[in-house]
């Protein structure tokens, strides 16, 4: 059986204390490159109008006082999320003061309509909360065999500001299926 290419994101920067608007990881090595997202690329799709892709992203919450943490998968390869489409947002959980979280998204393009649709599950919270699978935001005008900007960041948000607000990205990852 033929093992699938998986493409991984370059090591993201933790996120300090991101409230209210979930914030898109950054690259570590942020004094080279301080505007470059951890972002997985799709890569370009010739003479195909049809493809499926499967994302990944599992990292760490750790809070100052006990609040609620959230991660989401974004559209886009920017570190403002303002120019990017939230895609995959499952809903908030309570972090107790640390908690793991894994959220799994799978995505269909139609190359004649020009759109992304999508499925996700997550496990995220300090109890383990499953959030069922859910369909995510379509979004339109993509286009998978031009460009370089086709790519996928996760952003994450803490409901309530404390300095001891971390979020840790370990690895976000993109298999074509």
């Amino acid at each position: 059986m033929a093992t699938r290419p998986e493409y991984v994101a370059k090591r993201a920067a933790s996120l300090s204390n991101p409230v209210t608007n979930a914030v898109p990881f950054s690259v570590y090595d942020s004094a080279a490159q301080p505007t470059l997202a951890a972002a997985v690329y799709v890569p370009l799709q010739s003479g195909v109008y049809a493809v499926a892709f499967r994302v990944t992203a599992r990292g760490r919450f750790t809070t100052g006082t006990s609040g609620n943490a959230a991660i989401s998968l974004q559209w886009g390869n920017s570190t403002a999320a303002s120019t990017n489409t939230v895609v995959c947002a499952p809903t908030t959980q309570t972090c107790a003061d640390y908690c793991c979280y894994y959220l799994e998204a799978t995505f269909a393009w139609d190359g004649t309509k020009k759109q992304l649709t999508n499925t996700y599950w997550a496990i995220n919270g300090s109890t383990n909360v499953l959030v069922a699978p859910v369909a995510g935001t379509t979004v339109t005008g993509v286009d998978l065999t031009t460009g370089t900007s086709n790519a996928i960041v996760a952003a994450a948000l803490f409901g309530t500001s404390n300095a001891g607000n971390i979020a840790y990205l370990d690895k976000l990852s993109l298999e074509v299926l």
